[in-house]
């Protein structure tokens, strides 16, 4: 019986190591063989885009609309085999013909790209970007940001926006430029793709819409922006502003009082605060503030000409992301002192598209 079990344990020993054996023999020859050292490109230099969090599945298929010959799956599993799958960077690379697949392979794991990359987030205000933008080692400063007033003033009409600040109209994404491109060049490329995207979502406007203009749009959009990041409640968001815009009641929105607040706002918003007049208190102006608040993304636009079918006219932060609407005060009012001031039961049902 010993005898049988013993017989038994060399057997299967001796299979586990003609497996690893041949295992270690595949992956020696993948790494050694002429498909790493392969021409894949055989046309002219040609640039391809890895966007950030990229698959290699996903960059094996840009090269292969680009005309190499290896395609998504063997691009894949070659990484994995080389062990970079994990490691593929962002970056614009410029691939010269007769280039082989173990070059790409190893020039993408290093980040070997001819441009750098910047990202603009959604909500930022042009202060904001400008800040992100000259902390940036490769890009040229050419803007003087000692009056960013007077710099929004002459942006905006240099490169011809239909407002007189350039708030609002810088398009929040991943930027990739070669070394040394200057700030006014990149807030050029993104005010150019602002308008595109304005005009996209105007050209995709509901017929519920109380909006006159893709001007109107921006600048509701800009708001909703900084009301929140929850995708659902956006157009929800969107519908609140739009009823209270078509029965004259003020928009009551925080984030326009703390933009007009500017420097002089510290992270603490007060009642005082919304008793302090100016053009962008929409707790006492009626009506749109006068320019954007913020530069909103495509979702915010959509959102902005596309309001839900509701009647609700307040919403509070529940402290989770999302927002409790309601339809009339009293039920908004049990809301704030529920989610904001942790007393009282909860709300009631929420309210939600009709």
């Amino acid at each position: 019986m010993r005898y049988i079990t013993l017989r038994f344990f060399i057997k299967y020993f001796l299979i586990i190591v003609s497996l690893l054996v041949s295992t270690v023999g595949i992956v020696y020859w993948w790494m050694h063989s002429p498909i790493f050292d392969k021409t894949i490109l055989n046309s002219q230099t040609l640039e391809l885009v890895v966007p950030t969090g990229s698959s290699a599945v996903e960059v094996g298929r840009k090269l292969h609309e680009l005309g190499a010959s290896t395609g998504p799956e063997q691009f894949s599993l070659a990484s994995r085999i080389a062990g970079v799958h994990k490691s593929l960077k962002a970056g614009v690379y410029s691939l010269s013909p007769n280039t082989s697949l173990a070059s790409i392979l190893s020039r993408i794991s290093a980040g070997d790209s001819l441009h750098a990359s910047i990202t603009l987030i959604e909500g930022w205000t042009f202060e904001q970007v400008v800040i992100e933008i000259h902390k940036h080692p490769n890009i040229k400063k050419s803007l003087s940001t000692g009056d960013i007033s007077t710099l929004s003033r002459n942006l905006a009409t240099e490169m011809g926006v239909q407002t007189k600040s350039i708030e609002g109209w810088i398009y929040p994404d991943t930027y990739f430029f070669q070394y040394g491109a200057s700030d006014k060049q990149l807030l050029r490329r993104a005010v150019m793709l602002q308008k595109k995207s304005l005009n996209d979502a105007w050209e995709k406007r509901s017929a519920d819409t109380k909006l006159n203009s893709p001007i109107e749009a921006l600048n509701l959009a800009s708001i909703i922006e900084k009301e929140t990041q929850y995708e659902p409640d956006r157009k929800m968001v969107s519908a609140v502003f739009h009823n209270r815009l078509a029965m004259n009641m003020r928009l009551q929105s925080d984030p326009t009082i703390i933009y007009g607040l500017g420097s002089n706002f510290d992270g603490n918003l007060q009642k005082k605060h919304l008793k302090t007049d100016s053009s962008y208190n929409s707790y006492m102006r009626f009506g749109l503030p006068p320019t954007p608040i913020s530069n909103p993304g495509r979702l915010a636009l959509l959102a902005a000409v596309n309001p839900a079918k509701t009647k609700a006219l307040y919403f509070v932060a529940k402290g989770d992301g999302t927002s409790f609407f309601s339809r009339n005060f009293q039920q908004h009012k049990r809301a704030v002192n529920y989610y904001q001031k942790g007393i009282g039961s909860p709300p009631g049902q929420r309210v939600r598209f009709e």
